[in-house]
């Protein structure tokens, strides 16, 4: 199996990772080809050893920040769900204590005795006089 099929089987698989190909071939077909396959860097042969291992410490690098990013998400998602989930219960508890409020008020208005008395002369005013004078409370018997 040559380098570029492997990098097909390694994203087939989708596994985190981040590859380097080492190649004879450095033309840019093949450089664009394992790039497009997932390779993070392409190193031609004969390998020069300091730009292999300025490559390889960017390789790790990123590798460390991509773990590190998953790392934070996964804990952001798990603190989502725990705030989801603390925000429901606290709406079932103010559920419940307005439901008990509300049966509360509900038994003292049961309780309360309400009492309206309506005052009526025994003979209603007529003239437009006494109807002004009632309308502001100044009827006498």
């Amino acid at each position: 199996m040559d380098g570029l099929t492997l990098l097909n089987r390694i994203r087939e698989g989708n596994m985190i990772h981040k590859s380097v190909v080492v190649s004879a071939y450095g033309d840019m077909s093949n450089i664009r080809t394992a790039m497009n396959r997932g390779a993070f860097d392409f190193v031609v042969k004969p390998i020069d050893f300091t730009d292999l291992e300025i490559t390889l410490n960017k390789t790790i690098e990123e590798t460390i920040r991509l773990k590190e990013a998953i790392e934070t998400r996964t804990h952001l998602e798990t603190a989502r769900r725990e705030k989801e989930e603390l925000l429901l219960n606290q709406n079932k508890m103010l559920e419940q204590k307005v439901e008990e409020r509300t049966g509360q008020l509900n038994a003292e208005k049961k309780n309360q005795t309400t009492c309206f008395i309506i005052y009526c002369p025994k003979k209603l005013p007529t003239n437009s006089n006494a109807m002004a004078a009632a309308r502001q409370g100044n009827i006498t018997r």
